[in-house]
C-alpha cells in the first residue's frame, strides 16, 4: 500500500498540473521515509515557488527526524512549523547573522553612529557631562527622555531599514534577498517612521504616566495596570515593523496584517518572546558590564561612570539580534499567511 502511495505521489509531482504537483509534494510528509527525503531534496531547486517552498519545509522536517543521516544541503530554510522551540529560534537568528555578519554589523554601526559617537565622547571628554555620579544622573534623567524620543522617532526607522535589510540578505531564499536589495527611499523611510509611531507613542505615553514624578501620587493599582497594558501592547506590536519592512504597504494595511499575525500565532509568540527577551537582556548586561570594565582600564576612569557609554555600545551590538528575532518570526508567519 505504501509503495502504491509513493507511486501516486510521484505521478502527481511529475504532472504538468501545478495543483497536482503541490499536492504530491505535500504528501511526501505523510510518507516520511528516505525516498520522500530524496524527492524533497531534488525539488529544492524546482521552478515552481510553491513546490520549492513545500519541499524546503519537508526537507527540513525529515532532516530533523533522521539526525544520523549525512545531508549535503547545509542551509535549509526553516519554516515556522519546525521552529517549535525558543532555542531553535535563537539558534536560527544567530545562524543568519553569522551568514552575513559583516554587512549586518556594518549597517548597525552606520545606523547607530550617533550612539557610538556619543559613547566615545563620554569616554574621552570629561567636560561633556560632569563625572559626578549625582550630576550625571540628574543630567541623564533630564535630557535622557528627549534624546531617547529623538532616537526613536528619527533614527529608529533608519536602523530598521538598514539592519533589517542586511539581516534579510542572510536568508537562503531569493525573495528575502531580493527584499534586502531594495534601495532605501525617502518614502520608504516615512512609511517606516509612521509605522514606528504607532508602536512608540502609546508605549511612551504609558511609560511617562508610570515614571513621571508629576503622577507619582497616582494609585499604585492604576500604575500597575498601566504597566501591564504597556507590556501587552509591546508584545502585540512585535510583528508591526517587520511587516512594514517586508511588505512596504500603507500604515493601515501594515497594522491590519500585524494584528492578524499576532491573533493567529500569539501562542508561539507568548512562548518565545519572554525567553528571547530575557536572553537578550542577559547578553546586554554582560556586554555593557565588560565594555565598562575595558573602557575603564583603557581610559583609567571609574568604570561605574563608564557604564553609560557602555550601555550605548551594547545597544548597537545587541540590536541586530532583537531586530532579527522579530523579522524571522514575522516573516515565517507572514509567509504562511500569504
Amino acid at each position: 500500500m505504501e509503495e502504491k502511495d509513493f507511486e501516486i505521489c510521484l505521478r502527481n509531482i511529475e504532472s504538468r498540473d501545478p495543483i497536482r504537483r503541490r499536492q504530491g509534494v505535500i504528501s511526501l510528509e505523510k510518507i516520511g521515509d528516505n525516498r520522500a527525503f530524496n524527492v524533497a531534496k531534488a525539488l529544492l531547486t524546482d521552478e515552481d515557488f510553491k513546490v520549492r517552498e513545500q519541499a524546503e519545509r519537508i526537507y527540513d522536517l525529515l532532516s530533523r527526524k533522521n539526525k544520523k543521516a549525512v545531508f549535503q544541503h547545509t542551509e535549509p530554510v526553516k519554516d515556522v512549523e519546525t521552529l517549535s522551540e525558543i532555542w531553535e529560534v535563537f539558534d536560527e537568528v544567530g545562524f543568519i547573522i553569522k551568514r552575513n555578519v559583516g554587512a549586518i554589523y556594518l549597517a548597525a554601526a552606520v545606523s547607530g553612529a550617533a550612539k557610538l559617537l556619543l559613547a566615545i565622547s563620554m569616554c574621552v571628554s570629561k567636560e561633556i557631562i560632569p563625572f559626578d555620579s549625582y550630576a550625571l544622573y540628574n543630567s541623564l534623567f533630564s535630557i535622557g527622555p528627549v534624546l531617547f524620543t529623538i532616537h526613536q522617532l528619527v533614527f529608529r526607522p533608519f536602523i530598521w531599514l538598514t539592519v533589517g535589510r542586511a539581516f534579510l540578505a542572510g536568508f537562503q531564499d531569493k525573495n528575502a534577498r531580493a527584499l534586502s536589495k531594495i534601495p532605501i527611499s525617502f518614502s520608504g523611510y516615512l512609511a517606516m517612521m509612521f509605522t514606528n509611531l504607532l508602536q512608540f507613542v502609546p508605549i511612551a505615553a504609558l511609560a511617562y504616566f508610570i515614571l513621571s514624578r508629576s503622577v507619582f501620587g497616582a494609585d499604585i493599582l492604576v500604575k500597575t495596570l498601566c504597566f501591564m497594558v504597556l507590556v501587552y501592547f509591546y508584545y502585540v506590536s512585535i510583528p508591526l515593523l517587520p511587516v512594514q519592512l517586508l511588505d512596504s504597504s500603507n500604515v493601515g494595511s501594515t497594522l491590519s496584517k500585524s494584528l492578524s499575525i499576532f491573533s493567529e500565532k500569539k501562542s508561539f509568540l507568548k512562548q518565545s518572546y519572554p525567553t528571547f527577551l530575557v536572553l537578550s537582556l542577559a547578553f546586554y548586561c554582560c556586554i555593557a558590564g565588560n565594555a565598562a570594565i575595558v573602557m575603564g582600564w583603557i581610559t583609567s576612569s571609574d568604570s561605574e561612570v563608564l557604564i553609560y557609554p557602555a550601555i550605548l555600545i551594547a545597544d548597537v551590538l545587541i540590536d541586530p539580534f532583537w531586530i532579527g528575532y522579530r523579522i524571522l518570526t514575522t516573516r515565517l508567519f507572514y509567509k504562511n499567511n500569504a
